[in-house]
């Protein structure tokens, strides 16, 4: 868990007070045992950030949009808009 655990939570863990800290740890130990699954057991950081993105989107939308704003390198305000524009319209 250690070595996701460096990757994720820096951008995570200040995004908001409506989840639980286990629920955090739930997400990275998820990536982590995807990991284990592959014949490989490496996968690039890219693919981390996309499993992160994946569990913040279903545990915290305020957090999701605070990770994806900086994993995704949101240029503009545009940028920012369209993302929650798209998590707006799937509810």
């Amino acid at each position: 868990m250690d070595a996701v655990l460096e990757f994720v939570p820096i951008q995570l863990m200040g995004c908001g007070p409506f989840f639980q800290f286990q629920q955090l740890e739930q997400i990275v130990d998820d990536i982590e045992a995807q990991m284990q699954n592959l014949p490989e057991r490496e996968m690039t950081s890219d693919e981390i950030g996309r499993l992160a993105l994946e569990g913040l989107r279903e545990l915290d939308q305020v957090a999701y949009i605070r990770f994806a704003s900086v994993y995704r390198e949101f240029k503009d305000i545009d940028s920012f808009l369209d993302e929650l524009n798209i998590l707006k319209n799937e509810k």
